[in-house]
C-alpha cells in the first residue's frame, strides 16, 4: 500500500508542475508579444534597440554559446 500511496502523490505533483510549467509558457509568449508590440511604439522610451545592444538573431547565437562553453 504504501507504495501505491507513494506514487499517487508523485503523480499528482506531476500533474501541478505539468501546470505550472504550461502557465508560465503562456505567461513568458505573453510577456513576449507585449514587449515586441513596445518595440515597435516609437514614443515609449528603452523599448528600441540601442546600438550596443545586439538584436534578437545575436543573442540566440551569443546564448548558445555561453550555454555551450559551459
Amino acid at each position: 500500500m504504501e507504495h501505491d500511496e507513494r506514487a499517487d502523490r508523485l503523480e499528482r505533483q506531476g500533474d501541478e508542475l505539468e501546470q505550472q510549467s504550461e502557465r508560465l509558457r503562456e505567461e513568458v509568449a505573453h510577456v513576449r508579444d507585449d514587449w515586441e508590440a513596445k518595440k515597435g511604439d516609437g514614443s515609449l522610451p528603452g523599448a528600441q534597440p540601442g546600438e550596443d545592444e545586439p538584436d534578437e538573431g545575436d543573442a540566440e547565437v551569443q546564448g548558445d554559446a555561453t550555454h555551450e562553453a559551459s
